[in-house]
């Protein structure tokens, strides 16, 4: 991101050097010609101090769109000697500070946001590379507990693997952020449609669910899901009084 900054930065930068030499050289040119018919430099002091040399226009220029200095008392000693001058001198004003340099300005904001965007993309694909490598751990340690190869766990094949500890397979949990410490619990979680048995995909889609600590949205999804039981409970209790006393 900073680097696509940095590069729209250095070509906006080129621009408006470009716009500044090419005024310089029409002040300069002009102003020089002034000076020679009109007395010399001890009779224009200031247009010689400001645009006297290339390097005189091309600072003065830079003063006046850079808040250096006003830019009224560079374009004063213009206006006293030469309308047109002072005309062109507020035209390029105009151009810089209402043109370019909000041209520049929304370039430069643009290609940020584009950038803000790419990086963006860039997390989403690294987060997906993430998955899917872990999907592949996850596959290896599944065909490692289906130890009959029928492509289904079962409880007590699980419980064996983890029991193991020469496959060092709980560390391996561990080392993907998975809590495999209890089995039966493991278990439980892992088979969706209680049939008691996972396969591949229960155990990756339920292993990348446990993978990691608890989050605050999991949290709070439990607090309303227990919320909402308990508003169910006593509502059928309540209901279940009114009947009780309607018997009686």
């Amino acid at each position: 991101a900073l680097l696509v900054s940095i590069q729209t930065l250095f070509w906006a930068i080129v621009l408006l050097i470009f716009l500044m030499y090419t005024f310089a050289i029409w002040f300069t040119s002009s102003v020089s010609d002034y000076i020679v018919e009109h007395g010399g430099r001890e009779s224009n002091t200031a247009l010689h101090e400001h645009f006297g040399s290339m390097f005189h226009s091309f600072y003065s220029l830079w003063l006046s769109i850079s808040g250096g200095k006003n830019w009224y008392y560079i374009c004063e000693p213009l206006l006293e000697t030469n309308v047109a001058l002072a005309v062109l001198f507020i035209c390029y004003i105009s151009i810089t500070v209402l043109g370019v340099m909000n041209i520049v300005t929304s370039v430069f904001v643009e290609s940020a946001m584009r950038s803000t965007q790419h990086y963006r993309d860039l997390l989403v694909q690294e987060k997906e590379r993430n998955k899917e490598m872990f999907g592949r751990h996850l596959r290896q340690i599944f065909r490692q507990i289906d130890a009959d190869g029928s492509g289904m766990i079962t409880m007590d094949e699980l419980r064996d693997f983890l029991q193991d500890e020469t496959l060092e397979l709980t560390q391996y949990f561990e080392a993907l952020e998975i809590d495999a410490e209890d089995a039966k619990a493991l278990f439980t979680l892992l088979d969706r449609d209680d049939s008691g048995e996972i396969d591949v995909e229960e155990f990756c889609d339920g292993c990348l669910r446990l993978k990691g600590e608890a989050k605050s949205f999991d949290i709070n999804c439990l607090l309303y899901n227990s919320k909402r039981m308990e508003n169910k409970l006593c509502a059928i209790l309540e209901g279940m009084l009114v009947l009780a006393r309607g018997f009686e």
